[in-house]
């Protein structure tokens, strides 16, 4: 049996992909995973029992992920709560204005697993993932 890594897991989605998320959080890193629903809610939450991180698809019900990532940011005692945000859209403006409102990572769908397990090391350990095409400089 897989030891419980201490670390909890916020994961707004109620879709296979938060599904997959939960799984692969619990059975192979031995993450706590909470399920939240709305935005509103998850803020709520935090405050309760703050996660180590939040996981998110870009629509939460009730706000999308900017509104979420900047009531994160703006919320003392929250705000350093590493926020990672999936979704189908690879635009460099739409990762720019995820970035720009707080968010630390961000998964393009689809992906593989094994890139879940890399960002969630890079959100444990307080880096940035999946922003690399908007921050390294153009190739020549």
């Amino acid at each position: 049996m897989l030891e419980p890594s201490g670390h909890t897991m916020l994961v707004l989605d109620q879709d296979t992909i938060g599904d997959l998320l939960k799984f692969v959080l619990e059975r192979r890193c031995g993450d706590r995973v909470i399920k939240g629903g709305s935005g509103g809610y998850a803020l709520e939450l935090c405050q309760e029992d703050p996660p180590d991180a939040i996981w998110t698809y870009y629509f939460l019900g009730d706000m999308n992920a900017w509104d979420f990532a900047r009531q994160l940011r703006t919320t003392p005692g929250i705000e350093h709560i590493p926020l990672l945000v999936w979704s189908a859209n690879p635009a460099l403006g739409w990762l720019a204005s995820l970035y720009e409102a707080g968010v630390t990572a961000h998964l393009l769908e689809p992906f593989q697993p094994v890139e879940l397990l890399l960002a969630r090391d890079a959100l444990l350990a307080g880096q940035q993932y999946g922003f690399e095409r908007l921050l390294s400089p153009p190739e020549e």
